[in-house]
C-alpha cells in the first residue's frame, strides 16, 4: 500500500540546501573537477542499481542516468549554462554530507530524490 511523506524544511534546513547547490556550483568551476563529478555520478548510478533500493529512488536514480548521458552525448547540443546546470545536479547528488546525510538508513538518499 503506498503512502505520501510530507518534509517541512526550516529556514536553516533551507539555508544547508542553498549552501550545497553553491558548493556544487563551485565545484563545476574547472573541467578536471566536472570530469570528476560526472565520474563519480556514474559511480554511484551504477552502485544504487546494484541495490534494493526503494522504487521512488530508482525512479530518480534513471532520471539522473539520463541526465549524465545527455551532457555526454554531443547529438544533445545542449549549452555551456545547460551543462553546468546538469553537473550542479549530479554534484548535489554525489555529496554525501547534504541536506540529509546519504549514510543515514532509509532516508539518506530521500533529499537527492527529491532533488533529481
Amino acid at each position: 500500500m503506498p503512502f505520501d511523506i510530507t518534509i517541512t524544511l526550516s529556514d536553516e534546513d533551507l539555508e544547508k540546501f542553498q549552501e550545497s547547490i553553491d558548493k556544487g556550483k563551485r565545484a563545476i568551476s574547472d573541467n578536471e573537477s566536472a570530469q570528476s563529478i560526472e565520474k563519480k555520478s556514474a559511480e554511484l548510478i551504477q552502485r544504487a542499481g546494484e541495490n534494493d533500493l526503494p522504487q521512488f529512488v530508482r525512479d530518480r536514480v534513471l532520471k539522473l542516468q539520463i541526465l549524465l548521458n545527455m551532457i555526454r552525448d554531443a547529438e544533445w547540443e545542449l549549452s555551456e549554462a545547460e551543462i553546468n546546470s546538469i553537473r550542479g545536479a549530479l554534484y548535489y547528488f554525489i555529496d554525501p554530507d547534504d541536506l540529509i546525510p546519504d549514510h543515514i538508513p532509509g532516508i539518506g538518499f530521500l533529499d537527492d530524490a527529491m532533488y533529481a
